[in-house]
């Protein structure tokens, strides 16, 4: 690209040897000092990739939000500000379901289970808290008629997380077993 200059009459961008304009047809002369070179303006800030990006991320975001508050909306007929929320609760079993005979002790680092029943447990499953948002679980295997199992609330566990009772106390015990008259629960509170 060849170097170039201001017309000093109309300032115009005319090669930096022209001693006539092009545009005004003033005469001119040769160049005098350092030709200008013609810069190449930076881009603007909405013309920079990770601006676009930016503009694209929150544009999602955005929608999916109005979406839920909409579809939130006609489901309960008005919107329901996020505080009055509140969060899935795990059904209990439905009192018609036929319901183990047991009893549950614990003293926080131990729960004791016993089958009052006149026939044997299988399958066994307890959950330490199941409720709220989710419980420790933990499958114990079988109890015969009228003993009892002790478990550790430790060997509970979320996941990968375990149940801590130095820092979580036990409120409840949900039990599940398969027995002769299929599925049976039970449910042990504690204050």
């Amino acid at each position: 690209m060849e170097p170039t200059r201001r017309c000093p009459h109309c300032a115009e961008e005319i090669l930096a040897a022209a001693i006539k304009c092009k545009h005004c047809q003033s005469d001119i002369g040769p160049s005098v000092g350092k030709p200008t070179v013609p810069q190449t303006p930076k881009p603007s800030l909405a013309d920079r990739p990770a601006f676009k990006a930016s503009q694209i991320i929150v544009g999602v975001i955005l929608a999916v939000w109005f979406i839920f508050r909409t579809h939130s909306s006609e489901q309960s007929g008005s919107a329901m500000p996020a505080s009055e929320v509140t969060p899935e609760v795990k059904p209990q079993p439905p009192p018609e379901l036929p319901k183990l005979s047991s009893t549950v002790k614990t003293n926080g680092l131990i729960v004791l289970i016993q089958n009052d029943d006149d026939f044997p447990w299988k399958d066994c499953y307890a959950s330490i808290n199941q409720g709220l948002l989710s419980g420790f679980d933990f499958n114990f295997g079988s109890v015969e008629a009228k003993a009892s199992v002790s478990l550790a609330s430790t060997q509970f566990a979320n996941g990968s997380e375990r149940f801590n009772p130095s820092t979580t106390k036990v409120l409840s015990v949900l039990i599940e077993c398969t027995t002769r008259n299929g599925k049976q629960f039970s449910v042990g509170r504690f204050e």
